[in-house]
């Protein structure tokens, strides 16, 4: 079976969170913590600091990691 989506780098992942508005930590820590825990699983617990009705789901301000 092929795939139309490439899988994201933990980086990737890390960058694209911190650049929509994800405060408190750094991409690398970020980086990190997705080596353990998957991204997916981690969704369902941001989903409440986003705004879900806009494209790539931008936290809302002050969104912040310790809040997840």
């Amino acid at each position: 079976m092929l795939f139309s989506k490439p899988p994201r780098t933990p980086e990737y992942l890390a960058h694209k969170l911190i650049s929509n508005g994800l405060q408190e930590i750094s991409e690398t820590e970020l980086a990190e913590i997705f080596q353990s825990i998957n991204y997916y699983k981690l969704r369902g617990y941001m989903y409440p600091y986003q705004n879900n009705s806009l494209p790539d789901s931008p936290f809302l301000p002050n969104a912040k990691w310790s809040y997840i």
